[in-house]
């Protein structure tokens, strides 16, 4: 499913997007965000080609829910979204923040950070459950460093 479908008045839907096709373990979770966000910016699907993005998107993920359940380590979306984003973290905002002759690296995981974050607060407030306080540090640190 590739971000450059999303009608244009869904356009912050296209960064998800991208960001989903990056993070494998994470790809069915972000394009439910993306739905999520889809239908809460265009709750009637008003706007040209969103019923049309927003069907599409709904049976990719009627067909990719199973397997991407058969995949995850943790029990629970929450605690594997967690997980991620720690991994994420450590890999690439840490080592691209090392590096600091690649600023265009640290900016893109940066960035990318920011909306595995949303997806994270967005799954875990779902399964009811509170964002782990280190993860709640990490971003911080990411905030705070922007």
């Amino acid at each position: 499913f590739d971000s450059e479908v999303v009608p244009s008045s869904l356009g912050p839907i296209a960064a998800i997007l991208r960001v989903a096709k990056t993070a494998n373990e994470w790809l069915y979770l972000c394009r439910f965000y993306a739905y999520d966000r889809a239908h809460y910016d265009d709750p009637s699907s008003s706007g040209r080609g969103v019923r049309q993005f927003k069907t599409a998107l709904l049976l990719r993920l009627e067909k990719d829910e199973e397997p991407s359940r058969l995949a995850r380590r943790e029990r629970s979306d929450a605690r594997e979204m967690q997980r991620f984003y720690q991994n994420y973290y450590d890999k690439h905002v840490r080592a691209s923040e090392a590096d600091h002759q690649d600023r265009a690296s640290l900016a893109k995981a940066y960035q990318t950070a920011g909306i595995l974050f949303d997806v994270l607060t967005s799954v875990t407030r779902q399964d009811g459950a509170e964002v782990d306080s280190e993860v709640l540090f990490l971003f911080v640190v990411y905030v705070l460093a922007k």
